[in-house]
């Protein structure tokens, strides 16, 4: 005789037989992620060094603007946004502005 529940507990997965095929799957796409990353880092190097076979074939003119900078040397900033460094030159004409100003504050008018 036929029992529909009978047939919808064969086809339910239980928790346990879930958990483990979802994590499986979890655990089977981020290590195909993981490589398919790592190739696709490896071919953006080798094309990047067919067509700049140096280093960096600008790399007085960015040696020129980091010395601008008062940063620590190797520190990189990514802030271009809201506020971050400036070259020294906008820095301590700043610094002369303020000082003038403590100096004689009606000097602006």
């Amino acid at each position: 005789m036929f029992n529909p529940l009978n047939e919808l507990n064969e086809k339910t997965v239980g928790r346990r037989d879930f958990i483990k095929k979802a994590f499986g799957g979890a655990a089977a796409v981020a290590f195909a992620a993981n490589e398919l990353n790592a190739a696709i880092y490896e071919k953006l190097a080798q094309l990047g060094k067919k067509y700049h076979p140096y280093d960096a074939p600008d790399g007085v003119y960015w040696d020129y603007v980091t010395e601008q900078y008062m940063l620590k040397p190797g520190l990189i900033n990514m802030n271009n946004g809201q506020f971050g460094t400036m070259p020294r030159v906008v820095y301590n004409t700043i610094v002369e502005y303020f000082k003038s100003q403590a100096v004689n504050p009606y000097a602006i008018y």
